[in-house]
């Protein structure tokens, strides 16, 4: 039987799901729509959620759960990466799925690129600092080599916490998930690729037409003068040749 929330003919999705690769630091979100029967059930897949996030290792970072006629759920979950594939097969399945969004950033190279700078600095400050205990040095040689003992402590300080903090997003993934009614779903629809096309053709359109008018109220009273100054010297032409031809 259908989990519990589960819209009718909801979609068994027996597809892979793209997730990090073993050994590598690798940054992994996902996003989720799933789509329930009513508000009630939308309270009830969200706790199931929450509960699925816990039982994985995981915490919720935030949390939203709206009740009335087009309930809806919003949940932010941090999920071990290692588990991040369990976590949404689990997730698609409190309902029809809607739409789907896995994305993997590799982090490896930035951490190495961390991790060597900190060993050049630790090699540096063991160096420096050898010569300021075993070697004679004149008063000015010795600050200037303890400034740049200090320097390149508070680097290797830097560095360590980037190795942490790219350790750990690489450790937990980011899952957001919406758990919506037909209702609201129905409300608020996702536009497609056409339509932002559309929009921004009709956006490029209207902007033109602004354009256009500014050039024009810009250039109306240099039209209007030239077209005076155009009908002025063909009256006095005219009247010229009248005036020839009188005589003649």
């Amino acid at each position: 039987p259908p989990p519990a929330g589960q819209a009718p003919g909801a979609a068994d999705l027996g597809a892979p799901i793209v997730g990090p690769t073993p050994g590598r630091a690798q940054r992994v979100s996902a996003s989720l729509t799933v789509e329930v029967r009513d508000p009630e059930a939308v309270s009830r897949a969200a706790r199931e959620a929450l509960e699925l996030a816990r039982r994985l290792g995981g915490h919720v970072l935030s949390a939203s759960v709206v009740t009335g006629d087009e309930g809806n759920a919003t949940l932010t979950l941090r999920i071990p990466a290692a588990r991040v594939q369990e976590a949404v097969v689990a997730l698609s399945s409190l309902g029809r799925l809607a739409s789907q969004q896995v994305q993997v950033d590799d982090l490896q190279e930035q951490l190495e690129r961390l991790r060597r700078r900190a060993r050049s600095v630790r090699s540096q400050v063991a160096r420096i600092a050898a010569r300021l205990e075993s070697t004679p040095l004149d008063a000015e040689t010795r600050a200037v080599l303890r400034a740049r003992l200090r320097t390149l402590r508070e680097e290797l300080r830097e560095l360590r916490r980037g190795i942490a903090a790219t350790n750990a997003e690489a450790r937990m993934a980011t899952v957001q998930v919406a758990i919506v009614t037909p209702d609201a779903l129905g409300a608020a629809p996702v536009p497609s690729r056409l339509d932002r096309a559309l929009d921004e053709a009709l956006g490029v359109l209207v902007w033109e037409a602004v354009v256009a008018l500014a050039l024009l109220v810009v250039a109306a009273p240099l039209v209007l003068a030239a077209l005076a100054l155009w009908a002025g010297r063909r009256l006095y032409r005219r009247r010229e040749e009248e005036r020839l031809l009188q005589r003649a």
